[in-house]
């Protein structure tokens, strides 16, 4: 569903963007080229094996990226914050977008740029160019030591690593509190770890009954950052 255009400039997660480095000209083209949707909780962005048609600009929510092999089995899962930019990988490279994005919070706002405009803002403009190529080698890098953790880390302290992740990117402070914005199943959770269901849902309630997390309902506070940080290693 599309909604009226805003100023990318007003946008709370600019600084965070791949287009933070514009000029007020360049800042003016892209409002002009972009188109800003509203999303809720399951709806797809973009869908494995789809034409790649452009890339999205997480403006509010939380996105998930997952690929399935030809059984159906998830092979890869990650989660995309607010001031992400999802779909960048296949831009260049591919034909067809090789996971799914779906949004995980109740709501999420994106902004969109055709293909055409994002390889033409590519060849035109240094500071994107830089931006991009910058954030798709970050990404493999982190891919990279990702597969290392995975071999040398605990199940546990990759999760402590993740609620982390979350709690610095997607959490809002209740009272001196802080807590995750919206619901995360454990299944998105076990999905994101490449661990069993049941692994994430026991490490949960340890992390519960130690009085590091609290679960409430669908809710997810810190309560005990710097013991949270310690198992994360």
């Amino acid at each position: 569903m599309e909604s009226k255009e805003k100023s990318c400039l007003s946008c709370p997660v600019w600084s965070k963007s791949i287009f933070k480095d514009f000029n007020n000209a360049q800042l003016k083209h892209l409002d002009s080229i972009k188109k800003t949707s509203s999303h809720k909780k399951n709806e797809s962005l973009f869908k494995q094996g789809q034409e790649v048609d452009g890339i999205y600009c997480n403006a509010s929510g939380l996105l998930k990226i997952s690929q399935k092999n030809l059984a159906g089995k998830i092979i890869f899962s990650r989660f995309a914050f607010p001031g992400d930019t999802v779909g960048h990988r296949s831009i260049f490279v591919e034909d067809q977008y090789k996971g799914t994005c779906e949004v995980v919070s109740d709501d999420a706002e994106a902004c969109f740029i055709n293909k055409k405009d994002v390889v033409n803002l590519f060849s035109e403009n240094n500071e994107f160019a830089k931006s991009l190529i910058f954030k798709i080698s970050h990404e493999l890098d982190r891919s990279v030591n990702e597969h290392i953790l995975l071999n040398e880390s605990t199940a546990f302290s990759r999760l402590c690593a993740l609620l982390l992740k979350l709690f610095d990117e997607y959490s809002e402070n209740k009272s001196g509190v802080r807590v995750l914005k919206s619901a995360i199943s454990k299944v998105d959770i076990a999905r994101s770890l490449a661990v069993a269901d049941e692994t994430v849902i026991r490490f949960m309630s340890e992390l519960q009954r130690n009085k590091i997390i609290h679960i409430s309902g669908k809710k997810i506070s810190l309560l005990n950052e710097s013991k949270l940080r310690q198992y994360a290693g």
